[in-house]
């Protein structure tokens, strides 16, 4: 470890990260983020960058991937090319899958937002003429 200021305990880690402590201990131990080492005290010390791949890991598990494509993503991204197919079509699924959910909810949208504005003040919908 060359320069101290650039890695960072966990407790640090999931602060900046907005998670727990435990949540960081479970993605490290599943293999998706690296720990750098330890202090003389045994805590987990990280790269400072890490914090941006916890952020891509929470964004990723909303959006459904698994931890097992998660990881392969994360280490395709480390690498600096992905040149797995497998992966790019899983990631090409999600996509599509994310593309239903959003015309999904908007179709929600629209629907809540007619029947909102059928109803008269008193909470039923406005007698037929």
């Amino acid at each position: 470890m060359d320069d101290s200021s650039e890695w960072i305990r966990i407790g640090a880690a999931a602060q900046r990260a907005g998670m727990s402590v435990k949540t960081i201990r479970f993605y490290s131990d599943e293999g998706l983020i690296p720990i750098a080492g330890r202090t003389q005290g045994g805590y987990r010390l990280y790269h400072q960058q890490v914090v941006e791949e916890l952020h891509l890991i929470q964004n990723l598990r909303g959006l459904g991937l698994p931890l097992v494509t998660i990881g392969s993503y994360l280490a395709a991204k480390r690498e600096g090319a992905c040149h797995c197919e497998q992966l790019k079509q899983s990631m090409r699924e999600q996509q599509q899958a994310i593309d239903q959910k959003i015309a999904a909810l908007q179709k929600l949208q629209q629907e809540l937002s007619e029947t909102t504005e059928s109803w008269v003040n008193c909470g039923g919908r406005l007698a037929p003429n």
